[in-house]
Order: C-alpha cells, then structure tokens, then sequence
C-alpha cells in the first residue's frame, strides 16, 4: 500500500468546498480541480437547468480570483 501526503493551497480548498456545497455529487482528484470541478457543474447544468443558473458564473469568478490573486503573489 501507497500513502502519499498532498497538500492543497487555501484558495483551492475554498474553491473545492463551494463547489462541493453547491454540487452534492462532487468528487475530485487532487491535481485535477479545475477539470473536475468544471465537469460536475456541467453536469448539473445539464440535469438541473433552471435550478443552478448562477452555478458556473459563480465558479468562474472564484477561479478569476484565485489566478489573479496566485499571479499577484508570484511578482513578489
């Protein structure tokens, strides 16, 4: 048996968490949020349509933020 250690930086877990809470059915590999992520509310778009409108803009604008802020950090 493998054990491995990951870690994941704070606004990725947040991002996780909201889609997560947002979309019950979430399931995510480490290293591969942002395809998941993007897959699951696809998905719930699809199954769900006038119940999740706001889902993926509000999903878009958390990753906006964690690339600017990501960007922002590595100039220092």
């Amino acid at each position: 048996m493998r054990m491995d250690t990951v870690n994941t930086c704070e606004r990725c877990y947040d991002i996780r968490m909201w889609v997560k809470n947002n979309v019950p059915c979430f399931c995510y590999a480490h290293g591969g949020l942002d395809e998941t992520a993007s897959e699951a509310i696809a998905d719930a778009y699809d199954r769900a349509h006038n119940e999740v409108i706001g889902l993926k803009f509000g999903y878009l604008r958390r990753i906006a933020l964690r690339n600017r802020l990501n960007s922002f950090r590595r100039k220092m």
